[in-house]
């Protein structure tokens, strides 16, 4: 007698800056996209591009829960200051407060000792504005 067939699902994974149907297929998964979040968080590092657009309102809305808490850690610790103001601005800025909290260092170091380059982007005012959200 054959084993029962076990059907192997594979995530979608975004070839180009305008693949729209893999980017609409992750977000149409939701939370079951969550191994795909360090892939859907490096398409959002410039938010001009088409699956930007189709990703940032899911990572914005927490679909991935706490898979996207690391990802977002790296981002926020690296130089590339406009991917880095792209996640303050338009998708922390969405979450909610006991997410948030989670990534109280990096947003702290951002608010209090921003890198020449991340402070003439921003981020510190974008920091000290989420921080402002968390309770103290």
């Amino acid at each position: 007698m054959c084993p029962p067939v076990q059907r192997v699902y594979t995530l979608p994974w975004i070839q180009h800056k305008s693949d729209m149907e893999a980017a609409h297929a992750l977000v149409a998964l939701g939370p079951r996209a969550a191994p795909r979040a360090w892939h859907m968080l490096c398409w959002v590092a410039d938010a001009n591009w088409p699956v930007a657009r189709a990703l940032l309102p899911a990572l914005a809305a927490d679909t991935l829960g706490d898979a996207l808490v690391e990802p977002l850690r790296v981002v926020l610790v690296q130089e590339d200051t406009f991917w880095a103001w792209w996640c303050l601005e338009k998708i922390l800025a969405q979450w909610p407060v006991e997410r948030l909290i989670r990534l109280t260092p990096e947003l702290e170091r951002l608010a209090h000792a921003p890198t020449p380059a991340q402070r003439e982007e921003g981020l510190d005012v974008s920091a000290q504005a989420l921080l402002a959200r968390l309770p103290r």
